[in-house]
C-alpha cells in the first residue's frame, strides 16, 4: 500500500504531509490489495502529493482516493492500471474525493491495462501554463470520464487528446474540450450525462478504422431530433472508413435525428469528409431502415429513419 499524509500509526504512513515523486524514468508498482491501497491524504488534516514526471510510471493496483487533501500531478508521466487487476474498487482509478488531479505542460498518459476504468475526479488544467500537454489514452480496455462538471474547478485540461488504443468515453456535461484524435482501431464514445448538456470539442480527427459512438442513454425513448450530443467547433477530419454507432435509444418512427454538429460554430468536414462515414450498430425497429446523411443546411451528421415499403404478393 501507499499512504501519504498520515500520522504514522499504520501502514508506514508518512507524517502530516507526504510526497511521492516519480522521475528520471522511474516506475513505482502498487500491487493489488484487499484494502484501499493508494491513499493520498491519509487523515482529515493530512496532505498527500503524487508527482509523476516525463517517462516515469505509476502502475496502480487499486484506486487513488483522499481522506484529507490529496493531489495527483501529471507532468508528462504515465498512470497504468496493473495488468493483473481488473478489480479496482468499482473500476475507479481516481476517486472524486481527491482534492485535485492535474495535467501539466508535459501532458499525461493513462493506460487502462485492458480493464474498464472510471475517472471520477476531473482532470484539471495546470494554471501555471497557458496550454497543458493534454492526454493520451492507451490500453485495450475503456476509460470513462465520469465526474460532475461542477467539480472541475478552473476547468479541465486544455491540451489535445489522443485515443491511441481502446475506448475513451466522453460525457456530455457542458464542458469545452480541445481537439480529439482517434487512431486506427480506437474508439470514442460520447455519452449522455443528463437531459440538457452536450460535449463540445475544438476539433475531431477520425482516422481510418476508428469509430465514433453516440450513446443517447435513453433506453425508454427516442432522442430529440434537433439536439445532438456532440458539437465540434472546428474541423472534423476523416480518413478511410470511420464507423458511426448509436446506442441506448429507440427509433420507432420515421424521422431525421441529429447525431453530431460541425456547423454551429462554423466548422466543416475535411480529409475524406462525409464519404468516410459508415453506419455501424443502431437500435433497430422492424419495418424501418436507417442511414446516415450529411445535413449541410444545419451542419450536422444525421441518422435518417425511413419506412420500408411493404411488398404485396399478387400471385
Amino acid at each position: 500500500q501507499i499512504r501519504l499524509g498520515g500520522n504514522g500509526t499504520a501502514n508506514a504512513a508518512i507524517a502530516p504531509t507526504g510526497t511521492l515523486n516519480i522521475t528520471n524514468g522511474g516506475t513505482v508498482i502498487v500491487t493489488p490489495s484487499t484494502g484501499q491501497s493508494m491513499v493520498v491524504g491519509d487523515i482529515p488534516t493530512g496532505t498527500g502529493v503524487i508527482n509523476i514526471y516525463t517517462n516515469s510510471t505509476l502502475i496502480a493496483g487499486r484506486q487513488m482516493y483522499g481522506i484529507g487533501s490529496g493531489y495527483v500531478n501529471l507532468y508528462g508521466g504515465t498512470v497504468q492500471v496493473s495488468s493483473s487487476v481488473n478489480a479496482l474498487s468499482g473500476g475507479v482509478l481516481f476517486q472524486n474525493n481527491l482534492t485535485r488531479v492535474m495535467i501539466g505542460a508535459g501532458g499525461a498518459t493513462i493506460d487502462d491495462g485492458g480493464a474498464n476504468v472510471l475517472i471520477n475526479a476531473p482532470l484539471q488544467h495546470d494554471s501555471n501554463v497557458s496550454t497543458d500537454g493534454g492526454l493520451t489514452k492507451k490500453g485495450a480496455g475503456s476509460l470513462t470520464f465520469n465526474f460532475d462538471p461542477s467539480t472541475a474547478g478552473a476547468g479541465v485540461y486544455n491540451g489535445n487528446t489522443v485515443v491511441a488504443e481502446g475506448t475513451l468515453k466522453l460525457p456530455a456535461v457542458g464542458l469545452t474540450w480541445s481537439s480529439f484524435t482517434v487512431n486506427n482501431g480506437a474508439k470514442l464514445t460520447v455519452w449522455r450525462y443528463n437531459d440538457l448538456a452536450v460535449a463540445e470539442v475544438a476539433g475531431l480527427t477520425l482516422n481510418n478504422g476508428s469509430s465514433l459512438t453516440i450513446d443517447e442513454g435513453l433506453p425508454a425513448g427516442a432522442p430529440d431530433p434537433s439536439s445532438p450530443l456532440l458539437y465540434v467547433n472546428g474541423l472534423i477530419t476523416t480518413a478511410g472508413t470511420v464507423t458511426v454507432n448509436v446506442t441506448n435509444a429507440v427509433f420507432d418512427a420515421p424521422g431525421e435525428y441529429q447525431l453530431f454538429n460541425y456547423g454551429y460554430f462554423g466548422g466543416s468536414l475535411a480529409g475524406a469528409g462525409f464519404a468516410a462515414f459508415q453506419l455501424g450498430s443502431v437500435p433497430v425497429t422492424p419495418g424501418l431502415a436507417y442511414s446516415l446523411v450529411n445535413n449541410t443546411s444545419s451542419g450536422t451528421i444525421d441518422l435518417v429513419v425511413s419506412q420500408i415499403e411493404s411488398l404485396t404478393w399478387d400471385g
